[in-house]
């Protein structure tokens, strides 16, 4: 699955951030270049996320590789199979991410 993610994910960077590319089209209307400014904003953001998301998902193969995968970094409890069949790239038990979840908001207050 994480490999089939990657390949996937891979291609939309690539494609996302050739659509977010400014290109030296002149746009005559105001309305019509703000969008299209906000349309290549949106694929550039987009195609950061995804960059983002590449990267967890080449942290997890090495962990695989390693014999760390499936394993909370925060616990060292297993992580469970749905949880891993529904995020591949989890790095933490249900328990361990609403732990850190409730810390991040405690110190957000």
């Amino acid at each position: 699955m994480l490999i089939e993610r990657r390949r996937a994910l891979t291609g939309e960077v690539a494609e996302h951030m050739e659509i977010g590319r400014f290109g030296a089209d002149r746009v005559a209307e105001a309305e019509e270049a703000a969008a299209m400014d906000a349309a290549q904003s949106t694929m550039i953001e987009l195609a950061d996320a995804e960059r983002a998301l590449l990267s967890q998902i080449d942290r997890a193969l090495r962990k695989f590789d390693d014999g760390s995968y499936g394993v909370s970094e925060e616990s060292g409890e297993p992580i469970g199979f749905d949880r891993l069949r529904a995020i591949p790239w989890a790095t933490l038990t249900v328990r361990d991410q609403e732990i850190r979840e409730r810390e991040q908001r405690e110190r957000g207050r």
